[in-house]
């Protein structure tokens, strides 16, 4: 399953990346306050930058993977097929054993 292949260097990585992306959004005031409405609605308060930090420093690479797990597990999956369609029952028989392996 491609979850096993997670590593810490990509872990790592990914969460530089969203603390990057975060004080980016903060230089923008219009990104600031769409950010703090996003909180209010969502959470009824404002998430301190502290907070949001601590949550991405977290993420380990069992956690990533048990994310992958839960959100395979929660419906089945799509595929879009552009074209004639060939190998079309493969991709059918891999969406069939991803919900298997899920539920």
């Amino acid at each position: 399953m491609p979850l096993k292949t997670i590593s810490e260097a990509e872990i790592v990585r990914s969460k530089a990346q969203m603390k990057a992306g975060l004080l980016m959004a903060l230089e923008s005031s219009g990104a600031r306050a769409e950010q703090l409405a996003r909180q209010m609605m969502i959470y009824g308060r404002p998430i301190p930058l502290e907070e949001i930090v601590g949550k991405i420093e977290a993420v380990t690479v069992e956690s990533a993977r048990a994310a992958g797990r839960a959100m395979i597990s929660r419906s089945r999956p799509a595929i879009a097929v552009l074209g004639p369609g060939r190998g079309l029952e493969k991709a059918a028989v891999i969406a069939d054993s991803l919900g298997r392996r899920a539920a």
